[in-house]
């Protein structure tokens, strides 16, 4: 075809030729309709012959989805380990019925569990983008005009969320559908979410030790433990603050009856340990602790074992609790700790020494 002229070189007796081709047109204004006249000229031998003119009436259609998104109970913030849901409503407002819709929805895997996310909402993975289709959500197989869908997603945040400082989370997924009638015809659209922030993770260990990893000895006296002989060990509580600032910090534990405090401590950030001996209980406060910053608090503990105590592992600090308020989100952190004792797990040297009382 050349200048809107199709070519035959030769057509025999008997044999006939078929054309076929694309009217691409203009629809001055929007339309339900277009009336389209064609008229034919074949030129033969340089002989122009008029063929009968066809006529066909074009029915004209404009798929379009209105797509709200929402977070439960209006949400603007969540917190690591949770899981907000977020409701994706749709509704055709057009004059065609869409089928086969799917969700393309790239997931911020620094923030989400992408794998957590596939087992509660279904769908598969690829390039850490989920697709889900009419197989995951019944409602996506089909869509006429005027009506209207929804359907949850489970976001499940990672427990320790990573990548960057005062984090948001917002999902903007993809989506595709195929005009019904039109089999070649695919409609796409997106939408983007509210963004929510994500508070930050507060990570504490607590432990007691007689030796460092490397070997080096912090704790003095017999080990393992002796009846009547006095041993000193290590306690060590590390907090360590992950994507936003925490305002507020403190920290409190108590000693049982028969560990003494022997008044060594360090910290590398604020105040230096407390100790009220009329309560028994270790304090430490900060006013704030940056993100991605991580404070130690160590203090030193002795225990001369009782006869009553042999064999067993004596508990040296109890009541361990953190509180401390995130300061992007406005909510309050707590944290607690398991009692610690003489078995010294953390401690693979002191550990072979031996753990109960001889």
């Amino acid at each position: 075809m050349e200048d809107d002229v199709w070519s035959i070189e030769k057509l025999t007796p008997e044999e006939s030729g078929k054309f076929q081709g694309t009217i691409n047109v203009n629809v001055p204004g929007r339309q339900d309709a277009l009336d389209i006249d064609i008229t034919p000229t074949v030129t033969v031998n340089n002989q122009d012959v008029s063929q009968e003119t066809v006529s066909h009436s074009f029915d004209i259609v404009y798929p379009h989805l209105d797509i709200q998104t929402s977070w439960n109970n209006d949400l603007k913030t969540t917190r690591p380990n949770e899981t907000p849901t977020l409701t994706i409503q749709m509704r055709n407002d057009s004059n065609v019925s869409l089928s086969n819709l799917t969700l393309n929805i790239p997931v911020p895997t620094s923030i989400v569990d992408i794998r957590k996310f596939t087992n509660l909402n279904g769908g598969s993975i690829s390039n850490n983008i989920v697709t889900l289709s009419q197989k995951n959500i019944l409602s996506l197989s089909h869509i006429n005009p005027g009506e209207v869908i929804s359907f949850p997603l489970l976001v499940p945040i990672k427990y320790s969320p990573t990548g960057g400082t005062d984090l948001e989370l917002f999902l903007s997924p993809d989506i595709l559908g195929y005009v019904s009638g039109l089999s070649k015809a695919q409609y796409k659209t997106s939408v983007e979410s509210s963004h929510i922030a994500i508070g930050t993770q507060l990570l504490v260990t607590n432990e007691l030790r007689y030796y460092t990893n490397e070997g080096d000895q912090l704790g003095r006296g017999p080990l393992p433990l002796q009846v009547g002989k006095e041993t000193k060990y290590w306690a060590m509580a590390q907090i360590t603050n992950t994507t936003s600032r925490v305002e507020n910090v403190s920290y409190s534990a108590s000693l049982p009856s028969h560990v003494s405090w022997t008044g060594k401590t360090s910290v590398t950030h604020g105040a230096d340990v407390s100790y009220n001996p009329a309560t028994r209980v270790v304090s430490w406060s900060l006013s704030g602790l940056p993100a991605h910053t991580t404070a130690g608090i160590y203090f030193e503990l002795s225990i001369t074992p009782s006869d009553s105590q042999r064999g067993t592992s004596p508990i040296l600090l109890q009541n361990m609790s953190l509180s401390t308020t995130d300061s992007y989100i406005g909510t309050p952190i707590t944290r607690s700790s398991p009692n610690l004792d003489t078995s010294i797990p953390t401690d693979t040297i002191g550990k072979q020494k031996g753990i109960l009382v001889q």
